[in-house]
Formats: C-alpha cells, structure tokens, sequence
C-alpha cells in the first residue's frame, strides 16, 4: 500500500505544478513575445490559421489532384453562376477576366489572363486561385487545363 501512495505522489506534483506554469503560457496580456523576440500579436496568429484557400475546389486535369506550386497550366479556368458572381471572382482575382458563357452549367467562364493565359502557377498565381477558391460552391472548381 505504501508502493501506491508513493506513486500517486509524482502525479500529484506534476498535476500541481502544471496548474502553476499553465496559466502564464499563451495569456491575453501584451507582455507576450514570439520565439524571436518580438511582440506576440494575437490577430496575427489567428489569421495564420485562417483558412485561406480551398484545395478541394481546385482541380488539375487530367490529374485530379489539386493545383499547387509549380504545376504547369495551360488554361486556368472557372464557372460564375451569375455576373455579380463574375464581378467578385474579378475583385479577388485581377488577373482573372469573366466573359458571358451562357452554358447552362458555367453561365460566366473566368480566365486566368484570358484563354491561354497560363504557364507556370508561382505563388502570386497561387495566391488569385486560393482566393477565387474559397468563393466557389460545390461543385464548381477552379480547374487548371493540361493539353496534351
């Protein structure tokens, strides 16, 4: 019996000394800093988890896997149901241009830099497909076109 009570002793002390240190990591005061040293700022850590692009509603064809850095599109393309729809694709994404389609399934098509306009996705264009992404509904996709 005294084995028991021996062991439920370092628990115990740890228990008790989490509940000490726990409180202080990670509180709302501004006496916070980041690993190197600088001020912490909560908004900036929230955003960083913010979801800011949709890979499920990006599409490489003839692959299927979505599109990512340093894919090869020769059209990047995708559907507005309407030309409000169209307008906010263009806001978020300037280098996408929306033309009246009038397919009963893509009433708007939306170009990455007009027909033809792809190459090579850096970054920047990374950044205008994650933001066409995320104002798509299922099942419309921005989908990179490989001609082969």
């Amino acid at each position: 019996m005294s084995n028991a009570r021996h062991r439920r002793r370092p628990a115990f002390a740890l228990g008790f000394a989490l509940a000490l240190v726990l409180p202080a990591c990670g509180g709302d005061d501004d006496s916070t800093v980041a690993v190197d040293g600088s001020p912490s700022d909560g908004a900036a850590a929230a955003d960083a988890t913010s979801l800011d692009c949709d890979p499920d509603r990006t599409r490489q064809s003839p692959s299927g896997d979505p599109i990512t850095v340093g894919a090869y599109c020769d059209d990047i393309v995708t559907c507005a149901d309407d030309a409000a729809a169209a307008a906010d694709i263009e806001a978020a994404a300037p280098d996408f241009m929306c033309d009246q389609a009038g397919d009963v399934d893509c009433a708007f098509r939306c170009w990455f830099g007009g027909e033809g306009g792809g190459g090579e996705v850096d970054a920047d264009v990374m950044d205008q497909i994650c933001a066409v992404s995320l104002l798509l509904d299922d099942p419309d996709l921005v989908e990179c076109f490989i001609y082969l």
